[in-house]
C-alpha cells in the first residue's frame, strides 16, 4: 500500500530592503508547477483579487530551495541559515513584500506526487497559507516542485510583488 503523508509550512515578510529585479524573459514551468499557478489564480479570482504571474527568478529561487529541501530531506522555511528573504536577495529578486509557502509529501519512491488539486486544496484549507495565496500585494510568484532520491515530493511557492 502507498502511502502519502502531506506537510505545509509558510512565511511572509513585509516591506524590505533587496536586490535586483528579474529579468522578463520568458520561461516555462512544468506542469505540476503550471497547474498550482492556474488553481491560485482560480481562487483569487472567486475572491476578485488581481493574478499572479509567474517569474523567473522567484521560480529559480523557489526552485534552488525545493532542490535543497529535496537533498537535505527537510521541509524548512530557513536551510543553511538562509530564509525565503535571503534567498531572494541572494538570487537578483528587488521585492516589496515577500512571503512562501511550503509543502511536502511523503512516500516511497514508487509513490506518485499527489496531484496539484490536492496540494493547493491543503494550502487554501490551512489559514496561514490560504492568507499568503490571497493576499491582494503579491503580483509574482514562482513555483517548483522537486523529487527527493528517497521519493519525497518538496513544493515551494515564492510569492511577492516587486519593487518599484
Amino acid at each position: 500500500m502507498r502511502k502519502m503523508v502531506l506537510q505545509l509550512s509558510l512565511v511572509f515578510i513585509g516591506s524590505a530592503w533587496v536586490l535586483a529585479q528579474a529579468q522578463d524573459r520568458p520561461f516555462r514551468l512544468g506542469p505540476t508547477e503550471q497547474q498550482l499557478l492556474e488553481a491560485a489564480n482560480a481562487a483569487r479570482s472567486q475572491e476578485k483579487i488581481g493574478q499572479l504571474v509567474a517569474n523567473r527568478t522567484l521560480t529559480e529561487i523557489a526552485r534552488k530551495h525545493a532542490e535543497n529541501m529535496a537533498r537535505q530531506e527537510k521541509m524548512e522555511h530557513v536551510l543553511d541559515g538562509k530564509g525565503v528573504a535571503a534567498r531572494a536577495e541572494e538570487g537578483g529578486y528587488r521585492y516589496r513584500v515577500i512571503g512562501e509557502n511550503l509543502a511536502q509529501a511523503i512516500g516511497d519512491k514508487d509513490a506518485p506526487a499527489p496531484e496539484a488539486s490536492v496540494i493547493h486544496q491543503h494550502w487554501m484549507e490551512s489559514k496561514p497559507h490560504r492568507i499568503n495565496l490571497l493576499n491582494p500585494k503579491f503580483q509574482e510568484v514562482g513555483i517548483a516542485v522537486v523529487k527527493s532520491p528517497k521519493g519525497t515530493y518538496f513544493y515551494c511557492q515564492v510569492l511577492a510583488a516587486p519593487q518599484k
